[in-house]
């Protein structure tokens, strides 16, 4: 997958932590450049999990639709027949 995201990086020899750093800073540039985009208040994304109320409205926003993106792909992997927390094998 890091392959894919990063076509022109070598990433040979490179620690999983480091490759999910250069992800990190890819996401944090992509959300800068469409909150630029799409004239949208942005101070970087802040969340701190049982306080959803001291987010800022764009994070608020951010994490309730994660919640219900998530929500939606596991009734849709849970209805064809798939356990998420076992690697999606078949429980048929």
């Amino acid at each position: 997958m890091f392959a894919k995201r990063f076509p022109d990086a070598d990433l040979e020899g490179k620690s999983l932590n480091s490759m999910m750093g250069m992800e990190g800073s890819r996401v944090r540039a992509l959300y800068q450049q469409k909150a630029q985009e799409y004239g949208v208040g942005w101070k970087g994304r802040q969340f701190t999990p049982g306080k959803f109320e001291l987010s800022d409205l764009t994070n608020q926003v951010l994490t309730s639709t994660n919640a219900a993106l998530y929500g939606i792909l596991c009734s849709v992997v849970h209805c064809d027949g798939l356990l998420t927390a076992y690697r999606l094998y078949p429980f048929r």
